[in-house]
């Protein structure tokens, strides 16, 4: 069948000739390139959603129904190997998908990037158009179904980018769709940005056909790329936990923090994980941040407490906590992921009592 095609359609016909089923192709931005079956205009509610790729990079997916056969997983990743040389003629999306996948692709580790990983990253980001003073919202979606997911996505992001200064970047792996939000403005409120787009990202979690985990606001490309691996980490934790995914959902990627240490054999390297998601690249090297959260740490994160331990005014320690919130892109208000970099810090600090250098903690 796939040899007689010559173009995504024709792809799309054989597909569903040969399985009886229908078929639906999506390109990596999520647009629908091709339709074919004998119900072209249901969606398949209960289908399959493949990932599309060639030499690792992501083409889009493929969504075929199971009305008259359920695809077992050798199928599904026979179809896949099939399927996906054909379509990378006619999907590659060429270098800027290229510098997307690289950036979303997270740290090698899974981690914490390396100083070349970091620096490939920031030329990439400043390639696609986005200064050094920009801010980001990095976000994954979990899609049950690519074809009634989507319009709510895109609906999303349209509002999103209609504010001045806002754009997004995301790409579609099979059923993930991952990427970021952004606005140009760094040194503006980054509470407010944060806000912003949990306000977005809340509108897709609303689709029951949608699992939706974010991270927290980057303001450097270290904590972007970071993210991507927390996030990539907490999706793969819930699809291995026993049940159904949260479909219809919005958590934030700190919440799974603590499970995740779970899957870390190493203690070391568990605490790495946590300094790393939680206190970040740029926090860890400021001594006197880094002692104000563990104060709040020691006081249950009374505010009274933190400053007779730390011998300061109750307006110097606001102040602090402020910085840390333009550092981190959190705020106390925002309590689970609050409640890690406390945690996150006092783990620092230890590594800094037992004279490890936060470099190579990091």
């Amino acid at each position: 069948e796939l040899t007689q095609a010559s173009n995504p359609k024709a792809v799309a016909d054989g597909i569903a000739n040969l399985l009886g089923e229908d078929v639906v192709i999506f390109d990596v931005d999520g647009l629908e390139v091709a339709r074919a079956g004998q119900n072209i205009n249901t969606a398949a509610d209960c289908g399959i959603v493949l990932a599309l790729e060639e030499q690792k990079r992501p083409l889009g997916a493929l969504e075929i129904s199971q009305r008259n056969t359920v695809f077992g997983e050798a199928m599904c990743r026979r179809i896949e190997q099939i399927v996906s040389p054909v379509l990378a003629l006619y999907l590659d999306g060429g270098a800027r998908v290229g510098m997307v996948a690289h950036l979303i692709a997270g740290p090698e580790d899974g981690v914490h990037v390396s100083s070349m990983e970091a620096r490939e990253g920031h030329a990439m980001l400043e390639a696609l158009g986005f200064a050094a003073s920009g801010v980001y919202m990095p976000f994954v979606m979990k899609l049950a179904s690519v074809a009634n997911a989507m319009p709510a996505v895109v609906s999303m992001i349209d509002d999103f980018e209609s504010n001045d200064g806002c754009e997004s970047i995301c790409l579609l792996e099979g059923d993930l769709m991952i990427g970021f939000l952004a606005a140009q403005d760094g040194g503006g409120d980054v509470a407010a940005f944060s806000s912003r787009c949990l306000h977005a990202l809340e509108y897709v979690a609303a689709n029951s056909f949608v699992y939706t985990v974010r991270g927290r606001a980057a303001l450097d490309t270290i904590s972007l790329m970071d993210a991507f691996g927390a996030l990539r980490g907490a999706i793969r934790t819930c699809i291995s936990n026993d049940g159904e995914c949260p479909y219809g959902t919005l958590e934030c990627v700190d919440s799974s923090l603590l499970e995740r240490i779970l899957g870390v054999e190493r203690t070391d390297e568990a605490m790495r994980m946590v300094i790393t998601q939680t206190v970040g690249y740029e926090l860890i090297h400021n001594t006197m941040l880094i002692d104000t959260l563990c104060a709040c740490f020691d006081n249950l994160d009374n505010k009274t407490g933190a400053c007779e331990q730390l011998g300061i005014q109750r307006q110097t320690l606001y102040n602090r906590l402020d910085k840390v919130t333009q550092i981190v892109g959190i705020a106390p208000t925002d309590k689970i992921s609050w409640s890690m970099l406390l945690l996150g810090a006092k783990m620092a600090k230890s590594q800094r009592n037992h004279t490890i250098s936060s470099t190579s903690v990091l």
